[in-house]
């Protein structure tokens, strides 16, 4: 995938979140929560599917995410998708393992830092896409687990807040390994 190709998917994924498709009408959402898992539905769903399927096919945005390499100040755009606590509480698992790995400097050829998506939990993409299930809802605060399929165990517990009509992650703990990123 070039760069520009690369460029126009995070500007189309920005457009969908800006166009308004999955801005917050937290009174036309109502507040039961589906039994099992299910593709996105609500708009807070929606608002997650597309921050993760932007991720599956752009790793700028996990990089962005972790500050590897310096890519926050490169990409800020990417700052109105994710919350700053979710971002700092992400950079600081980073950091810890990069001096942990390779003493506090990324080195060529080498794994340093957290060796998979700090979104999807995982070092590959869901084939299928991602099958979700609101735990809990409010006007403005939301918590969705997620899986790989819709009979799959789960693999991620999500928080997402409402920021300026906008929803946005604000912390993700990772279910099979127990990674914790703003996530209480």
């Amino acid at each position: 995938m070039t760069t520009s190709h690369r460029s126009a998917c995070i500007a189309g994924a920005i457009n969908v979140l800006l166009a308004g498709n999955v801005l917050a009408a937290p009174a036309e959402q109502g507040l039961r929560a589906p039994a099992s898992f299910h593709r996105a539905e609500s708009i807070v769903e929606k608002a997650l599917d597309s921050i993760l399927a932007s991720a599956d096919s752009d790793p700028t945005i996990n990089n962005f995410i972790l500050d590897r390499n310096g890519a926050a100040k490169r990409h800020r755009h990417l700052n109105t998708l994710f919350s700053n606590h979710y971002l700092s509480s992400a950079r600081a698992v980073e950091m810890k393992m990069v001096k942990s790995d390779c003493g506090g400097t990324y080195l060529q050829g080498e794994v340093c830092g957290y060796n998979a998506s700090a979104l999807n939990c995982a070092q590959s993409n869901s084939e299928l896409g991602y099958f979700f299930k609101t735990e809990s809802l409010s006007d403005n605060r939301a918590i969705i687990v997620a899986a790989w399929g819709e009979n799959s165990p789960p693999t991620s517990l999500y928080r997402l807040v409402l920021v300026t009509g906008r929803w946005v992650i604000d912390g993700v703990y990772c279910l099979k390994v127990g990674t914790n990123f703003n996530f209480k």
